[in-house]
């Protein structure tokens, strides 16, 4: 031993290293170096297999409104249109639809690319909740984020292209709420990390206004952690709290201006004080609904029967008052349990507020809940249920209780669930099972087996639509088009009418009654019933179109041309639309204008030899001969037995070399 002790440091490391080392294993090597992100690994795994089958879904209820006939995500001007102009599209939500104009120029209107990129938003989020519980030191925050990740009632929001709004928005809340904890850190860089919390926070309004919550959930979260409000957490917040209150009223007032959400449908009492306690009544039961969905995934619907709602009804009044002393319980407890659950439960009604009933929303006309409100409340109690089953695994609870079984169950809800989004047809007809009396669903089952010919099967799905909800005008129109294609017109234009009464303020059955007067002869008709449907729905580019045509077929071209630059406003890339445009700038000699559309429609257009020949008559008219001679010769180039072309261009070339 004092031989050994006295060895030289060179020695004992010659000593060492002579010995042979066991390199270790490639494969082992890669473990360990993606050892940190193992748990991102696998919430990214499990989240992608529960959902696959979504990403051969196709599109759903609105999906269109915002891809396929949302013509601003086709050109820049559209895409400046979004940010400058809040009543462009019924709500203003211009950094969700510039990820929808970015992606529709990158796979155009194919469904695939708009699913995938919904499951990996929620894939991440799902992630950032697994972080976010880990800074937070939460018992089961790996658990908490996969039970969230593949839980059954997420499948509307992440099947659901329309519901963009929720993942995206979801993920600026999610990093904002990531880059404020980084503020309990000491740091010289404290400062940008709130300005970038704010920046992410902005962004996630700039998705979806139902966020603005979240600088009340960062004060929950300061609550739980240091068992008080600090007053500079407090201060901190006041920007979130003026920016959130700001663009929250501004998505309520749109949601009553622009999505028409109020009227009769959104009165449940004919006082004041009455409608107030209507809408507590709304809230308490919608909080127990949605815990219910959570605990007990079944059945899920797209429309959940609408509740009757009755102030004078008593038993009504127990959803809401159990509903306040639970919350008080906890409150009363949380010496005893802890503030965790209080916390995990306040964070859950307190991001469900702008979803329960207090301010008017449009699923308020069929429904009253739906599963895509709570995506991010949710994360509250399957956050407690999460601790308190890593709790009681620490007690050697028997295998009944294991995380494995409960998240194998759920994501094979989830795989099946998806199946129900992967059309329309099937979407309203799984609904339609589970809830028969939703009109909303029999109304669009019917609208959409009259667009595929099935008369007979549409008109009773519509018929029992009009019969859940009178005041169905979307139902009475599509029963007049049914009349109208079994040649039934006297019977359509009553539908029409009826439509009309129902609803006064949508266009779309004055121009489908436009349209059947103008099939008629009706011409002075028809012109009246079109100005209606522009005037009541100014960015419905075929009602302008067909305003136009009937316009110039009355040769008013001045008018028609009016509505021929509305309908290529509201949608670039219509060329039958600058066509008509062009014609109607020639019959009113504004043949500069023509020009300047043709120019415009060539860029889309660059081997169309008619447009050429076109350009050349017109710059012949003006008596512009170069510019005539070049589109002639192009129109010659692109069809060299283009007759027409070559007789004007010969023409042009006399003329030219008779001059001095």
């Amino acid at each position: 031993m004092a031989a050994f002790s006295k060895v030289s440091a060179p020695e004992r490391d010659r000593v060492t290293f002579a010995a042979p080392a066991v390199a270790p294993s490639p494969v082992a090597s890669i473990i360990t170096r993606l050892r940190p992100c193992l748990p991102a690994i696998l919430i990214l795994l499990l989240t992608v297999i529960a959902y696959l089958p979504i990403l051969h879904a196709g599109y759903i209820w609105d999906d269109n409104r915002h891809i396929t006939l949302n013509t601003l995500l086709r050109t820049t001007d559209g895409l400046r249109t979004l940010w400058i102009n809040r009543t462009a599209l019924p709500q203003y939500y211009p950094l969700t639809h510039t990820f929808f104009w970015v992606e529709y120029h990158l796979w155009d209107d194919h469904p695939l690319g708009y699913h995938a990129v919904n499951l990996l938003l929620h894939a991440c989020n799902a992630c950032f909740v697994w972080l976010i519980l880990r800074k937070l030191s939460v018992r089961g925050a790996l658990l908490a984020a996969i039970l969230w990740a593949v839980h059954p009632v997420n499948v509307e929001t992440v099947g659901w292209i329309a519901e963009r709004k929720n993942t995206l928005s979801g993920f600026f809340y999610l990093l904002s709420l990531l880059a404020y904890l980084r503020l309990e850190e000491e740091s010289p860089r404290r400062a940008l990390w709130y300005l970038l919390s704010l920046a992410l926070f902005i962004s996630s309004l700039l998705c979806k206004s139902v966020t603005c919550t979240l600088p009340a959930a960062v004060l929950l979260i300061s609550w739980w952690r240091h068992s008080r409000l600090r007053l500079r957490d407090v201060i901190a917040l006041l920007p979130f709290f003026a920016i959130g209150a700001l663009l929250g009223l501004n998505t309520a007032y749109l949601e009553r201006t622009r999505v028409t959400a109020s009227g009769p449908e959104w009165r449940f009492a004919s006082t004041i004080p009455g409608e107030i306690v209507a809408r507590c009544l709304i809230a308490g039961r919608a909080v127990w609904f949605y815990l219910s969905k959570l605990l007990l995934p079944y059945p899920l619907m797209f429309e959940y029967p609408r509740w009757h709602i009755d102030i004078s009804a008593a038993w009504q009044y127990a959803f809401p008052a159990s509903a306040a002393l639970a919350l008080i319980a906890l409150f009363v407890l949380r010496k005893r349990l802890t503030r965790g659950p209080l916390t995990c439960m306040l964070f859950f009604v307190g991001t469900l507020f702008p979803a329960l009933g207090f301010a008017n929303l449009y699923p308020m006309r069929f429904s009253f809940v739906a599963d895509h409100f709570q995506y991010l409340a949710s994360i509250g109690p399957l956050t407690l249920l999460a601790a308190g089953i890593s709790n009681l695994s620490r007690r050697r609870v028997g295998d009944f209780l294991r995380a494995e079984i409960l998240i194998a169950g759920l994501m094979a809800l989830t795989f099946a669930r998806t199946f129900a989004y992967q059309d329309e047809l099937t979407l309203y007809a799984d609904s339609i099972s589970k809830n028969p009396n939703g009109w909303l669903c029999q109304t669009n089952y019917g609208a959409l087996l009259g667009s595929k010919g099935d008369l007979d099967d549409a008109t009773a799905h519509l018929m029992a639509g009009l019969r859940l909800h009178p005041i169905n005008a979307v139902a009475a129109d599509e029963l007049g088009k049914i009349a109208e294609i079994r040649k039934q017109d006297q019977d359509a234009a009553d539908w029409f009418q009826r439509a009309i009464e129902m609803d006064p303020k949508v266009g779309t059955p004055h121009y489908d009654l436009a349209q059947l007067l103008e099939k008629q002869g009706n011409a002075a008709g028809a012109l009246r019933e079109y100005q209606l449907a522009v005037d009541l729905q100014p960015n419905h580019a075929p009602a302008h179109l067909s305003y136009g045509v009937l316009l110039a077929a009355e040769s008013d071209y001045a008018q028609a041309a009016k509505q021929f630059e509305e309908a290529v406003r509201i949608d670039p890339a219509s060329t039958l639309a600058r066509r008509d445009l062009i014609a109607a700038l020639e019959r009113c000699g504004q043949l500069g204008e023509a020009a300047d559309q043709i120019h415009e429609l060539l860029r889309r257009l660059p081997n169309d030899a008619l447009l050429y020949n076109k350009l050349g008559l017109v710059e012949t008219a003006r008596h512009h001969t170069a510019p005539a001679i070049a589109a002639f010769s192009h129109a010659l180039a692109l069809d060299p037995q283009f007759t027409e072309s070559r007789q004007h261009l010969d023409a042009l070339l006399a003329q030219t070399a008779t001059k001095p």
